[in-house]
């Protein structure tokens, strides 16, 4: 994914159905069901940074996905404003670009 993101590839991403009846249902985790979602960007993070968490560093390959609709987010874990977020810098969170709004666009891990 990385790679098709630096070669400026379209990329979609959407949650299979089983029937029709589940076409566009909304989940819990505030995802629409067969949507496609378009990916934005594709990093790896890391939490830990230090000399004394040089043991308890941990790599997150996050994506952020955008819904064309531009509203109805992702509300789980990282997803905007959720506690996740402090456990990086807010230098890595600037660097992301993390805006915290209702705009249809979410990170996943």
């Amino acid at each position: 994914m990385e790679r098709a993101m630096r070669e400026k590839s379209l990329i979609s991403a959407s949650i299979r159905i089983k029937n029709r009846d589940e076409m566009e249902k909304r989940t819990e985790t505030g995802l629409v069901m067969g949507h496609a979602y378009g990916v934005t960007a594709v990093k790896k993070v890391t939490i830990g940074d230090g000399l004394f968490s040089l043991f308890n560093r941990q790599h997150l390959f996050m994506i952020r996905l955008r819904n064309p609709w531009g509203q109805k987010e992702w509300n789980g874990a990282w997803s905007d404003d959720s506690e996740e977020w402090k456990k990086l810098k807010a230098s890595d969170r600037e660097k992301l670009g993390i805006v915290f709004e209702n705009d249809g666009e979410f990170w996943l891990v």
